[in-house]
Formats: structure tokens, C-alpha cells, sequence
């Protein structure tokens, strides 16, 4: 339970060191790999209508948002830079450089 213990620890600091140097990729990828589990999970679930408790015991699809929580200051936080990451990857890159006026019809 030592060794457990230790690596979990290391594991962790790790993973906030990386978070604080690539926050943005960070979170895409646990929501990628909360998307990806999710998947598989409703895949599996497609094949036996009522799963049991040992199914859904085992199932590792919290487990993204569980990093998040540990990774993030507050909920609202996490949002905002989910919202960032959304903004990041829908607005071209042109129209990031150009400058917007707060409110166009003056």
C-alpha cells in the first residue's frame, strides 16, 4: 500500500506540473479520454441492457472528471477553460488577430 501510496503522490505532481505548463492540451485530452471511456462504456452497456453493480463499479468514465477536480481550482474554472479550449479550435485564426468592437453599432 506504501508503493501505491508513493506513485500516486508522484503521479500527481507530475500531472500538475504538465497542467500548469499545457493546461489548454491537458484539459482536451481528459475530456478526450472522458469521451473515448464513455464510449466504450455505452458500447458495452448497448449488449446487456441492465448492467450490474460489478459493471458499473468498474467503470472508469468518472475518472477524467476526477483528474479535473484535482487539477482545477474550482468548477468554474474548469468551464472556463473548456470554454477557451471551444473558442480555441472554432475561431480561425484570422479573425483572432483582428481586433472586435465591443459594441458594432456605434
Amino acid at each position: 500500500m506504501l508503493i501505491y501510496g508513493r506513485a500516486r503522490q508522484r503521479c500527481k505532481r507530475a500531472l500538475e506540473k504538465l497542467f500548469r505548463a499545457q493546461s489548454s492540451e491537458v484539459m482536451e485530452t481528459l475530456v478526450e479520454c472522458w469521451f473515448e471511456d464513455n464510449r466504450v462504456s455505452s458500447n458495452t452497456s448497448m449488449r446487456s441492457p441492465a448492467p450490474t453493480f460489478s459493471q458499473l463499479k468498474g467503470n472508469k468514465s468518472g475518472a477524467a472528471f476526477e483528474l479535473v477536480d484535482i487539477l482545477t481550482s474550482s468548477a468554474q474554472t474548469a468551464v472556463h477553460m473548456l470554454c477557451e479550449c471551444i473558442t480555441m479550435r472554432a475561431t480561425p485564426v484570422a479573425e483572432k488577430n483582428r481586433r472586435v468592437a465591443m459594441n458594432p453599432n456605434v
